[in-house]
């Protein structure tokens, strides 16, 4: 067998290590491409047969098939294909080989710990080892750990305390020493109480209870005397002893999968200083390399269930591959277990589709068909299957081929152990349908289990779970399993009892066959109520079994084999606990996203090298820091952490970037040219990324997408950016129809309108629920953002009162009935230029002016003649209504009503900044107002005499002022606060490039779109180190310009507001 260091070079599923027969610490294997094309070639094979045999065949099956919507409403998959694209940019080869390293040198010092007997008591080892194995980390130490416990299995207890006691008793069961219960009759005193002290002592007493087997009454005594007063105490404690009494409450320790909590056990541990911190932070490490291993191999299972197609050819089956990855981890979480876990998560997934088509798709004749198939192995009786059987047929058989391929010549012999189990789990599906078919229940729960004892599949994967293991799993060890001895028996009969405690009310809304309650309820003539409590405590009878086949000196098997069955038997008790939570996947969606996509944050240690101290060895790795800095801003939280963020990017502008992958380069470009930085954010960092026939070297969407966003940043001259803006676009393109879910739209999205040209919160929200899904960024963020968004939103619908009302007193409706009545849309537009709640007064200040000049273009394009338009511009010009006698009265009531607007913007400035009206008026009004009108006139010229000017140039001398962008820049900052100086609204007034640019691409937008050289332009500007103008200034007018692109995208959305009506209500209108 080979080791990790050379299995990249031929099978990456292959186990690990496992030569020894012990696990190991070692780096993920890199690369999977040999599993990725075997998939996707066997796939094609099977489709193509597939094809080729259903020609001419089952015309009626073009009918619409009703059956292939699921009766059971299952939900969606959260995933989807995630962890295709998902790259941990900290999981280079380096990083894990640093990370490994600096393991081994912890692994010693632990070791050395657990191997001195002289150091601790004897509850502080035991301690020390259940630690250990609540953090995951027993599989480093097994020969150490096993040396303690044969130690101690002798220790004398008779002077020790409760809590050591229940420990010590817990811990040598656990792992197989059958100790007497005898050792808890002196902690009864003369009433029958036991003397525990602390919740501590409780909370072991009842851990060892739970491994308690027939005839020990001792123990039964424990459990329920440490059950009630642990019940009665919780709703007195806090913190994390709450937390562990609730959990143990649900799920005793023993039965509890501790790959699933250790991430959690890590941070209690790290918060309450309870053990020494070499044993955290090789803790840390050891999570983050398994975690590279994990997210490879859910790389490899979602390519092959990917390539099933299950959401277009089955879309009645759970889509749960995530799910089933999961739940097998439970079964071995260690590395070296690697191909092992692969398989047995393709085998569930299979006894997954198995399930829906038996439950919710196939006719009984269909299903009598389907398992006739299987029991031959063969496609031949299949033509009368309907369409998605199948295919599901021959897919599953693909299937166990390629699972026959990755073993060794010498191993195969499994499989026909693996079929043979199959075989009997579809005979029992089937059986069930006739059950179901013929209405029956079963007259007790014993012949009720004659079936359903094998259609949970528990049988099949103690099987599969032995399959991809190494040598330790021998014929001696399938025979084993194929006698379905008690121990698999028991595991059998746990699952099916609790999977009808938690499926029964929603199995009642289908078809469904009868369950071991409807059994129990029909034997005894009890209420469902009754039954079900009688069915839990037959679940606890049979736990007992469990342990007593767990502790059978008899049990020839190796202990490896029996942990697959036990840990099994764990997984089945978390995934029916309260719920069915592997068809409600919801319930344990962020488990899985903190054990599988979130690493810990490894604090750097004295020592450390100085480059182990450079910011890519940062244990907050550089992608992540610019992810999340991404991420706020995207959900809008980036003004609440002004400083934090700013202080982020000026360390990330130094770091060194030769070792990044092109999404990091691309991510870190775009963020520091995003936020004004142009020293040292060269395009050059692109260079290394292009091939030498010129192709850009991107390896997944995410690299496009990354690319084109920071190539919308350039300016003149940046010819590679140029490149690879087209490049990237092209690839996009070709990509989008073979993409879906979020990112399919994000694409969409981007190719549309560039995410740095977008307008954050028009996103926000769906920015929020997408983060939810798919569970990329911490619940904390989630709950932040979700918070801020209902806050803000108070904000603005109190502004939006306000300009409603001074609206409604302009009568508009009336006295301008020409006119677009378009308040809302202007407050939301200007919505994009500053969200802040700080900008209240700026939000209506900009959005009375922007109406202002929608009223203009209204009356210059729709209204006034252009004899009325002239004399309309002279009174503007004057700023005065003296002149307004040969005025039709809608255009001398607008002139009014526009002066005591202004007027009312005066008087909501404090005295100190009333200079700025002298620059809207004398200043904007005359330089910018009168040029907008005098704009809005010489068009009116135009139309009358149907010029048509000879250039684009030309041209926009004219409508360069027409658009406004001019009067609502400076409008931006009439509003603000102190940050807006004399200064500013002098370098507004000069036209600077940047503004010119802006009223530039709003022109082109609403007339070509044909502006990408504009944007180059206004990219120069912001860029530029000598605009001395404060950054909050310089963001206005970039937000402008982001709104012009969302208003102008694909249509005029503000005249024509019924295109964005439910963008608005759902900012503004819906909260959370």
């Amino acid at each position: 067998m080979q080791t990790s260091l050379t299995m990249a070079t031929t099978f990456p599923m292959k186990p690990w290590g496992q030569s020894s027969g012990s696990c190991r610490l070692t780096a993920a294997a890199p690369g999977l491409s040999a599993i990725s094309w075997r998939l996707q070639h066997t796939a094609s094979r099977s489709l193509q047969a597939q094809q080729s045999s259903a020609q001419g065949r089952h015309d009626h099956l073009d009918v619409v098939d009703d059956r292939l919507m699921s009766p059971g409403g299952f939900q969606p998959s959260i995933w989807g294909d995630f962890f295709l694209h998902h790259s941990d940019p900290a999981g280079s080869d380096e990083q894990q080989a640093w990370m490994v390293k600096r393991a081994e040198v912890l692994r010693e010092e632990v070791r050395r710990t657990i191997s001195s007997p002289t150091t601790f008591s004897l509850h502080q080892r035991l301690h020390l080892i259940d630690t250990l194995q609540r953090l995951c980390l027993d599989y480093l130490f097994e020969e150490e750990i096993n040396n303690v416990l044969a130690e101690v299995n002798i220790a004398n207890v008779s002077d020790c305390d409760l809590e050591t006691v229940a420990l010590w008793f817990y811990l040598l069961r656990k792992h197989g020493y059958r100790v007497s219960s005898d050792v808890f009759k002196r902690f009864k005193d003369e009433g029958g109480r036991f003397l525990a002290h602390s919740p501590m002592d409780l909370l072991n007493l009842y851990n060892a209870a739970s491994l308690r087997t027939h005839g020990e009454i001792i123990l039964d005594e424990a459990a329920l005397f440490a059950r009630k007063c642990l019940e009665t105490t919780l709703p007195h404690m806090k913190g994390s002893l709450a937390r562990e009494v609730k959990c143990t409450l649900e799920i005793p320790l023993p039965r509890r999968v501790n790959i699933y909590e250790s991430k959690y056990y890590i941070s209690r541990c790290e918060e309450e200083a309870v053990v020494d911190e070499v044993v955290i932070q090789l803790a840390k490490l050891n999570s983050n390399i398994m975690q590279f291993h994990y997210q490879r191999e859910l790389k490899i299972v979602t390519r092959w269930w990917k390539d099933l197609d299950i959401e277009s050819e089955l879309p009645f089956a759970r889509d749960r591959i995530v799910e089933c990855y999961w739940w097998m981890l439970g079964v071995y979480f260690e590395p070296c277990y690697s191909r092992g876990r692969v398989i047995l998560t393709m085998v569930i997934a299979i006894a997954t589709i198995f399930d829906d088509i038996y439950d919710s798709y196939g006719t009984a004749e269909d299903c009598e068909l389907f398992t006739k198939c299987i029991e031959s192995w063969d496609t031949k009786e299949a033509n009368d299957l309907p369409k998605p059987m199948k295919y599901a047929l021959m897919k599953i058989f693909d299937s166990y081929k390629t699972i026959e391929n990755e073993l060794a010549h010498e191993e195969r012999y499994r499989m026909s152990y693996l079929k043979n189990f199959t075989i009997d789990l579809v005979r029992g599906y089937n059986a069930e349908v006739k059950m179901r078919e013929d209405g029956y229940v079963p007259k007790s729960v014993e012949e009720h289990l004659q079936v359903s004892l094998r259609t949970g599949a528990c049988h099949l994967l103690s099987c599969t779970s032995m399959v991809g293991m190494g040598d330790i799993a021998t014929e001696n060890s399938f025979d084993w399993v194929s006698s379905m001895p008690k121990m698999v028996q028991s595991l059998c009969i746990i699952l099916r009892l609790l999977d009808d405690l938690q499926s029964y009310e929603r199995e009642q809304m289908t078809p469904h066959v009868a369950s071991t309650i409807d059994s129990y309820m029909k034997e005894h003539n009890i209420s469902i109520e009754m039954a079900r409590e009688k069915i839990h405590e037959l679940k606890e009878e049979t736990w007992k079994d469990f342990n007593a086949e767990w502790l059978n000196p008899e049990n020839s098997q190796p202990k490896q084999i029996l942990d697959r069955i036990f840990n099994l038997t764990r997984t089945m008790e978390f995934f029916y606990n309260k719920d069915d939570n592997f068809t409600n996947c919801h319930n344990i969606k962020d488990t899985i996203r903190l054990l599988v996509v979130e690493p810990i944050v490894v604090v750097s240690s004295q020592g450390r090298s100085e480059k182990d101290n450079n910011i890519k060895f940062n244990y907050f790795y550089l992608h992540q820091r610019l992810h999340l800095i991404d991420t706020l801003q995207r959900l809008c939280l980036d003004y609440l952490f002004e400083e934090e963020i700013n202080n982020v990017l000026a360390q990330v502008n130094t770091a060194n970037l030769s070792d990044c992958d092109l999404e990091t380069v691309a991510l870190w470009f775009y963020l520091l040219r995003k936020h004004g930085y142009r020293v040292r954010v060269s395009s050059d960092v692109f260079v290394r990324f292009k091939d030498e026939e010129g192709m850009f070297l991107a390896h997944s969407p995410m690299d496009l997408l990354n690319l084109y966003n920071a190539a919308s940043l350039r300016t003149h001259g940046e010819i590679i950016l140029d490149e690879a803006a087209l490049f990237a676009r092209k690839c996009l393109e070709t990509t989008l129809p073979h993409v879906k879910g979020s990112l399919a739209r994000e694409i969409k999205c981007t190719l549309e309108i560039l995410l740095p040209r977008r307008v954050s919160i028009y996103e926000s929200k769906y920015y929020i629920s997408r983060c939810e899904e798919e569970v990329v960024v911490d619940e904390v963020v989630i709950r932040l953002a979700k918070l801020n968004s209902n806050i803000i939103q108070f904000h603005y619908q109190r502004e939006l009162k306000i300009i409603a009302r001074w609206w409604k007193d302009l009568d508009i409706e009336s006295n301008l009935p020409f006119a677009r009545d378009r308040i809302v849309e202007c407050y939301w537009w200007m919505l994009g230029v500053y969200f802040e709640p700080c900008y209240s007064r700026g939000r209506v200040i900009l959005t009375m002016v922007i109406a202002i000049v929608t009223l203009f273009d209204d009356i210059y394009n729709s209204y006034g003649t252009a004899e009325e338009c002239e004399i309309f511009t002279k009174c503007i010009e004057s700023w005065d209504t003296t002149a307004t006698n040969d005025l039709p009265e809608s255009m001398k009531y607008a002139l009014r009503k526009f002066f005591d607007s202004y007027q009312t913007i005066e008087n909501e400035l404090a005295h100190e900044e009333r200079y700025r009206i002298s620059y809207l008026k004398n200043f904007c009004i005359q330089i910018q107002t009168i040029d907008l009108v005098r704009g809005f006139n010489a068009e009116v010229k135009m139309l009358e005499d149907g010029y048509v000017p000879k250039s684009v140039e030309e041209h926009l001398q004219v409508s360069l002022r027409t658009g406004g962008c001019p009067i609502l820049s400076c409008a931006s900052m009439v509003g603000m606060g102190d940050i807006a100086t004399k200064d500013s609204f002098d370098w507004v007034s000069s036209m600077p490039k940047m503004v010119q640019a802006l009223a530039i691409i709003l022109r082109l937008l609403d007339d070509l779109r044909t502006y990408e050289e504009t944007w180059k332009d206004f990219n120069v500007e912001w860029l530029n180190p000598e605009n001395s103008q404060p950054k909050e200034i310089v963001d206005r007018i970039f937000n402008l310009t982001r709104t012009m692109e969302f208003f102008y995208n694909k249509d005029d959305n503000f005249t024509n507001c019924h295109n964005i009506k439910d963008t608005i209500r759902l900012l503004v209108v819906e909260p959370f």
